[in-house]
């Protein structure tokens, strides 16, 4: 196991937090800065041991495990491979589970 990962965040992922901050960006938009840095900084976490979160899957395509790390409200879902943690889906605490992970 190695001591650090690198983080890679997916299209998906992006797609999410861009969401997440125009959301919070109609009713604040200085809170919307703030989640935004504050996510981003609990991703890059990730780059000490990814595996200590919580296991809910496997990638589809490459099997390779699934994590789910809560930073209240959310859920970073993310996979670990060898080379690196692939930041996955960012999702509100209050929303399902994806079904399935790539």
């Amino acid at each position: 196991m190695k001591d650090t990962h690198k983080i890679k965040i997916t299209n998906s992922a992006l797609r999410d937090l861009t969401a997440i901050a125009r959301y919070i960006y109609r009713d604040s938009p200085q809170n919307s800065a703030s989640v935004s840095d504050h996510l981003m900084k609990e991703i890059d976490g990730l780059r000490l041991m990814p595996e200590r979160f919580r296991l809910v899957g496997h990638s589809t395509k490459k099997k390779f495990p699934v994590h789910a790390m809560t930073t209240r409200p959310f859920i970073i879902y993310y996979r670990v491979e060898p080379e690196a943690a692939f930041v996955s889906n960012i999702k509100h605490g209050a929303q399902r589970q994806p079904r399935r992970f790539d």
